[in-house]
């Protein structure tokens, strides 16, 4: 599935450079919520006050309530996520996000909170471990010292994210899968329809 499909302000142009290493500087208008010069991927300890600024920086204009699909794709361009392929799908999976390309505050609160995420690298980063697991049928990643898999478990201080939900999908990666699936379909499907169109499966 292709998630610029969905996003109208996409262009094949912008898509090229979601796969570089330098952030986009693409004239495409953005929200005026969203700076100017986008803030470098960082690895930072997570904070739930360095959460919300960073929804804040992608948040719409005239809805600050809800990252839209502008700003859904500034801020996968700055994470260096490409739109073409799983990783935006996954990690608006595991910020539990109701519509395509839209995250709202109360889904990011509870998902950067829930992965103790407040920087790009690391959000990127949980789409991607999960990637591996799931899309590429790549072994699970060897637990450190201290990692238990429980959910009721606070994360080490010297991780980067909480894995607790990664492990448990760990243990069975074929479930795991069928939820990022129904997830997925539930996502793409339109409202009141029950299939959804062969071309976006």
């Amino acid at each position: 599935m292709r998630l610029s499909d969905f996003l109208p302000c996409c262009s094949s142009h912008q898509a090229q450079n979601f796969h570089s290493e330098e952030p986009s500087t693409s004239s495409t208008k953005a929200p005026s919520a969203v700076t100017a010069t986008p803030a470098p991927i960082s690895f930072e300890p997570y904070s739930a006050a360095r959460a919300q600024s960073l929804f804040t920086q992608y948040a719409d204009s005239d809805d600050p309530e809800v990252i839209g699909p502008e700003g859904f794709t500034q801020l996968c361009s700055d994470a260096d996520v490409p739109l073409e392929g799983a990783l935006p799908l996954i990690m608006a999976w595991q910020l539990d996000c109701k519509e395509m390309a839209k995250i709202s505050k109360a889904e990011w609160t509870a998902g950067t909170a829930s992965l103790h995420i407040s920087s790009l690298g690391p959000l990127k980063l949980a789409a991607v471990d999960l990637e591996k697991l799931l899309i590429e049928g790549q072994p699970p990643a060897k637990k450190t010292a201290g990692s238990t898999g429980s959910t009721k478990k606070k994360p080490r201080s010297d991780e980067l994210y909480d894995r607790n939900a990664y492990w448990v999908y760990a243990q069975d990666p074929i479930a795991a899968f069928k939820k990022l699936y129904a997830f997925c379909f539930a996502l793409a499907k339109p409202p009141q329809a029950r299939n959804i169109d062969m071309e976006v499966c």
